[in-house]
């Protein structure tokens, strides 16, 4: 929705490289011009370059923090000075915490100081509660206005809508989860490490593995 909201054709839209798959998805639809940011060694992104990228202007960055599939998360001071930097160029800033509380740093309180910052949720990985196609998004009142006259088909169902409201209104009852999903994050590290070289784990919902040399992750899955 904030996509094809913010980009007509031929608009610049900023992407990290590689990223969620549906914002290039969303890109063709809109025929947007996209910008690409890649993730260097060690699966960092190169901040440098998004920043110049944001220096001339584009339409709008779509950033998912955590990214996936990466895990890879920008430092609270870096994502400030990039929404900073957009805000001075007029350049709109989504930023998806779908992981959000299992990584706990937010872009929420920079909502009060920038007008162009946009943050979405979703109710489906903490909660688990995937059925009921449910998001949020969350900005200064006149930015979420404008987002919010582009409509899908079919609204959300009053149910989920009582659902999430609750869920916002009780937060730490997403916590009972947590005991379940930890160990099997702990038994997937123990059997991925008979076979590959776990390198990076940036989010404690992410690890990133790298294969032995004479080992292809499709193998080392199948084993």
């Amino acid at each position: 929705m904030i996509v094809q909201t913010f980009v007509a054709a031929g608009d610049r839209l900023v992407l990290s490289e590689p990223s969620y798959a549906m914002l290039g998805v969303y890109a063709k639809i809109t025929r947007a011009a996209v910008e690409s940011v890649p993730y260097g060694p060690g699966i960092s992104l190169d901040v440098k370059h998004l920043e110049e990228i944001l220096s001339t202007g584009p339409r709008l960055v779509a950033l998912p923090n955590p990214d996936q599939p990466t895990g890879t998360v920008m430092a609270p001071a870096q994502l400030r000075q990039c929404i900073e930097l957009a805000h001075r160029h007029g350049t709109v800033v989504a930023i998806d915490e779908a992981y959000h509380p299992f990584y706990r740093s937010t872009a929420f309180d920079l909502i009060r100081d920038y007008d162009n910052l946009l943050v979405t949720r979703s109710f489906s990985k903490a909660w688990g509660l995937s059925g009921l196609r449910l998001g949020m998004m969350a900005g200064q009142p006149a930015l979420v206005e404008y987002a919010s006259r582009l409509r899908g088909l079919h609204e959300v169902n009053a149910v989920a809508v009582a659902v999430g409201c609750y869920l916002l209104d009780h937060p730490e009852s997403w916590k009972p989860t947590s005991p379940k999903w930890m160990p099997g994050v702990a038994s997937s590290k123990l059997g991925l490490g008979l076979w590959v070289w776990v390198f990076r784990c940036a989010t404690r919902i992410f690890s990133c593995c790298n294969c032995v040399p004479d080992r292809t992750a499709n193998s080392s899955w199948k084993t």
